[in-house]
């Protein structure tokens, strides 16, 4: 019996027409005993068996094996710029509240303060 393995990629979490066709857009992804995650790896036996399974993901474009495309690559990169820039973007007049706009406090201590 071989051990030989190979590095299995979940590509999900990089939404594309196909994997939204195919309802697959993050989805977790079971490959032998191994259950991946969107946007993580695995070591998999490499068999006739495991290589089967995984043809259907594969041809959806769900995951790859060796190494990530480049194209996921790219996008992947644009997606943490796109969420690092959101977060780090300031809140404008309308964004702040103010604690004259938050809601009143239904606490007991709030109505021992009314009374």
């Amino acid at each position: 019996m071989s051990n030989k393995t190979m590095k299995v990629f979940n590509i999900t979490d990089v939404e594309t027409d196909t994997l939204k066709q195919h309802m697959a857009s993050n989805s977790h992804i079971a490959v032998g005993r191994s259950m991946i995650a969107p946007g993580e790896s695995t070591e998999v036996a490499d068999d006739p068996t495991t290589r089967a399974h995984l043809e259907h993901y594969i041809k959806i474009g769900a995951v790859a094996v060796g190494k990530p495309p480049s194209e996921y690559m790219v996008a992947k990169d644009e997606q943490k710029k796109s969420k690092a820039s959101s977060k780090e973007k300031p809140k404008t007049d309308d964004e702040v509240v103010t604690s004259a706009d938050a809601a009143p406090s239904t606490s007991k201590e709030s109505a021992k303060k009314k009374k």
